[in-house]
């Protein structure tokens, strides 16, 4: 009855610090505050078109191409991915409350790996964001006070005040946590994205390619 009580409390113990976000350590709660979407720092402007270079990997499976975002109004984003030899991997639509398939390519069109790429690009695109106010908990860390952390709808926002900069986002899951980082900003807008998922083998890689219409 010892050894089974202690396999219980070992495996809650190894659940707890897997399921712990990365993204707040060194980070002190200091309460809780009043946020705003436009508080987190997003980048996506209406109206806007943007051409990236993507890069999918997923377990044996290895994607490269062309990735054109179009947000045309607030709340909503059409994003078409197509191979260099111009062969369609994928054709999205997200609105605040729907997720429409337009085209898939069989290798991702499964349900799990869908469900998966939507709630990544509804992180990616603040969707899950309330424009005016959210009830953020609120983490500062002594080490830069240009530091903050935000924990919004189960997702934590690192951020540095200073620069008007939103830096990564973690959702916290067992064993499959997703990792988002933002990079080389130039006029506001991350020239490199990635999304990671190590628990099930997945990578995400945008660069942005400049002179594009809008972009």
């Amino acid at each position: 009855m010892k050894y089974s009580a202690l396999i219980k409390i070992s495996v809650a113990v190894l659940m707890l610090v897997a399921c712990s976000p990365e993204i707040t350590k060194g980070f002190r709660k200091a309460g809780k505050a009043a946020v705003a979407a436009q508080d987190l720092y997003p980048f996506w402007t209406p109206q806007r078109t943007h051409l990236f270079t993507m890069k999918i990997d997923f377990r044996e499976h290895h994607f490269s191409g062309l990735l054109l975002v179009k947000q045309a109004g607030a709340g909503y984003y059409r994003m078409v991915f197509n191979t260099h030899f111009g062969m369609g991997v994928f054709d999205f639509e997200f609105r605040r409350g729907t997720f429409l398939v337009h085209s898939c390519m069989d290798a991702l069109h499964k349900k799990k790996v869908l469900n998966l790429l939507e709630k990544d690009f509804r992180t990616l695109f603040f969707l899950d964001v309330e424009p005016l106010a959210n009830r953020a908990a609120v983490y500062y860390t002594p080490a830069d006070a240009s530091l903050e952390v935000n924990r919004i709808n189960g997702r934590y926002y690192l951020k540095n005040n200073t620069q008007k900069t939103l830096l990564k986002m973690e959702v916290p899951r067992c064993f499959n946590s997703g990792y988002y980082d933002f990079s080389n900003y130039r006029d506001n807008f991350p020239e490199t994205m990635t999304i990671k998922h190590s628990g099930i083998g997945l990578q995400i890689t945008l660069e942005k390619i400049h002179n594009t219409t809008g972009g």
